[in-house]
């Protein structure tokens, strides 16, 4: 389980940011996809994890998504506003679920895969196109 609030700007005309900025952010805030920021975020991803017998692992969870602060909009990865909260009131900003497995190979090598699906809400939805994202990825990995 995972339950992250960071902040955001609660008076845009003040000339003062107020957003938590993440200097270094990565996908941890955000799940594998990495679709919305740690900045003006409550985020709470429970997961659960199946660990065989042969090293492998599989993980399944969710990731949900509101803003903390309503004048704010949502943010990306890289500290940009990718959606004003202007024309929304709306707080809940959509749900990521996502299957993620690991596969050992030998001592040193090994196969990953991960497959998520952004469901969009209605922060998403009024401020602009609220498309849902699909998103996979494949990697073989080696280790010294």
């Amino acid at each position: 389980m995972r339950f992250d609030v960071t902040s955001g700007d609660g008076n845009l005309n003040d000339n003062h940011l107020g957003n938590f900025n993440p200097l270094f952010a990565a996908t941890a805030y955000s799940g594998l996809a990495g679709l919305i920021g740690p900045s003006n975020a409550i985020d709470l991803a429970p997961s659960v994890t199946v660990r065989f017998a042969n090293g492998a692992n599989l993980t399944f969870g969710t990731a949900m998504f509101w803003r903390l602060s309503i004048q704010d909009g949502a943010y990306d990865l890289d500290f940009n506003l990718i959606r004003s909260g202007k024309n929304s009131r709306a707080r809940f900003v959509g749900q990521q679920w996502t299957l993620q497995a690991n596969w050992p190979l030998t001592t040193h090598a090994g196969l990953a895969a991960t497959l998520s699906y952004f469901d969009t809400g209605r922060f998403l939805r009024e401020t602009g196109t609220g498309k849902n994202v699909v998103y996979f990825t494949a990697w073989w990995n080696y280790r010294i």
